[in-house]
């Protein structure tokens, strides 16, 4: 989990999926929020939720 997280971390304020657009996956954020509280990390896990939050909620205003 620690490898995933930190191969991640570098993506969190972008949506996880295919790269042309047609497959998204949500935020990475939010799959960080997971593995860090996974991992033991609460004020991490809430930080990577609220960042989740804002990502969807760009991408919703964009659409």
């Amino acid at each position: 989990m620690e490898y995933a997280y930190a191969e991640l971390l570098p993506a969190a304020g972008e949506l996880a999926g295919a790269g042309s657009g047609v497959l998204s996956l949500g935020p990475v954020a939010r799959y960080l929020a997971d593995l860090a509280a996974a991992l033991g990390r609460d004020d991490e896990a809430a930080v990577h939720q609220r960042s989740a939050r804002a990502v969807a909620a760009r991408v919703r205003a964009a659409g």
